[in-house]
């Protein structure tokens, strides 16, 4: 004899079965009767749900499960590990520029701070008697800047040369031109700077009458004069680079009657 089974007009009869079976359960967790499961946490049943219905859970952001509670907020957390500490600041902290050479320009020194340097000359105007008038040798020679200066010839004392003794040498080698001293001219004095120190100079000038030679460079050791010219008295005031030789022409030119009497 079969045994039938009544209709389930919910469907399926192993679906209805087991469709109440689960809202039973799901009644029970409700009223904490169960166990809740993991993959379940923080979520809630739908309220649509029911006898013979698939109740799945549903997220909502405010859903509360008994017993669980939500993560502390950052301000409530204790002190971060010292590793993360120290990655923070090296994330924060800006590398040390490494320093490199010094650029733009030394500054520049004053010059009254740098060490000063006497040094001595001497040299002057040495003259000869010329068809109706007088000539004076001049040189020309290159300043330290690469330009071209006409002044007179002059130079260093070398072992114990005096000043007159100095003179003589100087003229001659530099002009090529042989001469005696007639008469003391004075002495000028100027300043320049080097690289290192100051350079206070002083030159004696002498009035010399030639004597012999001819007008030439070679003979200077030093290889500082580049040109030689004779040039007319009344103008090599015209022809110098210096103003203060210029000073010691215009002084030999008041005396210079005294040794050549035929310039008026």
């Amino acid at each position: 004899m079969s045994t039938r089974v009544p209709e389930n007009r919910d469907g399926d009869g192993a679906r209805g079965a087991d469709g109440a079976l689960h809202a039973q359960r799901s009644q029970r967790r409700a009223r904490g009767g169960g166990r809740a499961v993991g993959r379940t946490r923080g979520l809630r049943p739908s309220a649509a749900g029911g006898a013979g219905t698939d109740q799945r859970a549903t997220w909502t952001p405010d859903a509360k499960v008994e017993g669980m509670t939500r993560p502390d907020r950052p301000e409530r957390r204790g002190a971060p590990l010292p590793s993360a500490v120290l990655g923070r600041m090296r994330r924060q902290t800006p590398p040390t520029p490494t320093p490199g050479p010094p650029t733009g320009p030394r500054p520049r020194v004053p010059a009254a701070a740098l060490p000063t340097v006497e040094e001595v000359s001497a040299g002057g105007l040495v003259v000869r008697e010329h068809r109706d008038g007088l000539e004076v040798a001049i040189i020309a020679r290159y300043n330290r800047g690469g330009r071209l200066e006409w002044c007179l010839p002059k130079g260093h004392p070398e072992g114990r040369e005096d000043h007159r003794e100095a003179a003589t040498r100087e003229v001659e080698e530099e002009t090529g031109i042989a001469g005696e001293i007639l008469e003391p001219l004075g002495s000028i004095d100027y300043w320049f700077t080097v690289s290192r120190h100051r350079v206070h100079k002083t030159v004696h000038h002498y009035l010399l009458r030639a004597t012999g030679g001819e007008l030439t460079t070679e003979n200077d050791p030093d290889q500082e004069a580049v040109d030689v010219a004779w040039v007319r008295l009344e103008e090599v005031g015209r022809r110098l680079s210096f103003a203060n030789e210029r000073r010691i022409v215009d002084l030999a030119r008041r005396i210079i009657h005294q040794h050549f009497p035929a310039d008026g």
